[in-house]
């Protein structure tokens, strides 16, 4: 099962912003124990693409291409 869960936002708002890339850079990355999900809307229009990691509740608005591999790194390292 795993242990974190990374949530996109897929809503009209952050597809505009570029969403779809970064839900498909995210889940090119080989972490174990991370499950990635999407959500219609967190609420936040004009923020995104919003990410969410689970349980932490760490948020990230306006999300890049570039960060994908910054984020998955601040909150799994490899040893």
């Amino acid at each position: 099962m795993p242990s974190t869960l990374i949530v996109i936002c897929q809503g009209k708002s952050c597809q505009k912003e570029g969403a779809k890339r970064i839900l498909s850079l995210f889940q090119e990355q080989k972490t174990a124990n991370i499950e990635i999900k999407t959500k219609y809307c967190f609420g936040k229009c004009g923020q995104g693409p919003m990410v969410v990691i689970l349980p932490t509740e760490t948020w990230y608005r306006k999300v890049q291409p570039e960060q994908v591999s910054v984020i998955v790194q601040r909150h799994f390292p490899t040893n």
